[in-house]
């Protein structure tokens, strides 16, 4: 779950930068695909709600766990997280009849010590919901530019994913851009059906994850239909040759001498 910490300057030092972005990607008979999603707007802001049903939204947007007999075990434990997310999944379907909504997504479950429960955001689309890759602000400002994309991803699609294969290569806006490289067919099936499993069981914060061939990353990119942030990340990474083995380098471009003569 993502949580703003205010604006920053874009050229404070990586580290002091409030986000981190990660375009995945992976390379195949010549083309490169991208991950992408839809962004997705908190539910209790949406426009045209009544009291009522704002209420209704932040009740199952928290799950307090039963304390055990003897109150010995710790409330924050496996059996009580799936069993939120039990409720939760349960709270975008009632949601989702209750406000005539298509499609209601939660985040991750994040317990919350103080309170001792565990706490989500309800989501949803808009009609002009702009594409996006996966980014996400810090949690403190403690939190390195690196375990804020590894966390985030996980959160995202799912998988465990090894922190060692995520690479920083470049900034833009507020955010430090990363790049992840699913590099066998094993691994992009295993993208694709956890992305599946959690599009069915209403979580994640981006809609309709999927990767798209470049072309298409392209034509989005031309007609604005990626928000600011993603699109900075995006064409940073652009900016850079993808070689055979799928390593990003530097791309370099022929400069013609100074007092050459041009072509006639």
């Amino acid at each position: 779950m993502s949580h703003f910490l205010g604006d920053v300057h874009p050229n404070l030092p990586n580290e002091e930068k409030i986000g981190s972005s990660a375009v995945i990607y992976y390379n195949k008979d010549g083309k490169t695909y991208i991950l992408v999603g839809k962004e997705s707007n908190y539910l209790h802001e949406k426009v045209g709600l009544t009291e009522n049903q704002i209420s209704q939204i932040m009740e199952r947007q928290k799950f307090t766990p039963e304390h055990s007999p003897t109150g010995k075990t710790p409330l924050k434990n496996d059996a009580n997280l799936n069993s939120a997310k039990r409720f939760f999944q349960k709270g975008a379907e009632y949601l989702e009849k209750e406000l005539n909504i298509p499609e209601v997504r939660f985040d991750e479950a994040i317990y919350n010590d103080a309170d001792q429960t565990y706490e989500t955001i309800y989501r949803y689309l808009v009609e002009d919901s702009k594409w996006g890759i996966i980014k996400g602000k810090k949690k403190d400002q403690n939190e390195k530019s690196k375990d804020t994309i590894h966390r985030e991803i996980m959160e995202e699609v799912g998988l465990v994913i090894f922190k060692g294969s995520i690479h920083f290569y470049g900034n833009s806006c507020t955010y430090n851009c990363y790049r992840l490289l699913v590099s066998s067919d094993d691994k992009i099936k295993g993208f694709n059906g956890s992305i599946l499993d959690r599009k069915n069981r209403h979580k994640g914060e981006m809609f309709d994850l999927e990767f798209k061939e470049l072309s298409e990353i392209n034509n989005l990119l031309n007609t604005k239909s990626f928000n600011t942030t993603s699109a900075c990340a995006i064409k940073s990474f652009l900016s850079l040759t993808l070689n055979k083995g799928g390593k990003v380098k530097k791309g370099t471009q022929k400069r013609g001498r100074r007092g050459s003569r041009r072509r006639k």
